[in-house]
């Protein structure tokens, strides 16, 4: 949890190797990842006992790898392209 609250915010705040959001955008995030991470812990433990950790495991990869996919192409496609400049 402690990278969570340290290294998250500074990387979503770095302009030249981070996402460079603002500081409340910034403050969100990290808010509902540790929000996320709290009730996660708790609700997909008990779905696990239910439906199995296998199932449950396999749903929350998913879910994870499709959020940071979506994450990913939109950060990418609001970024001006790089200029080229010619001798």
């Amino acid at each position: 949890m402690s990278v969570m609250t340290t290294w998250v915010p500074i990387y979503l705040r770095d302009a030249s190797k981070g996402l460079a959001l603002s500081v409340f955008d910034a403050g969100v995030v990290s808010f509902v990842a540790t929000i996320g991470g709290v009730l996660g812990t708790i609700y997909l433990g008990r779905l696990a006992d239910q439906k199995g950790y296998l199932k449950t495991a396999t749903l929350s990869l998913m879910t994870t790898t499709t959020t940071i996919f979506l994450l990913y192409r939109d950060s990418t496609s609001s970024s001006s392209p790089p200029s080229s400049s010619s001798p």
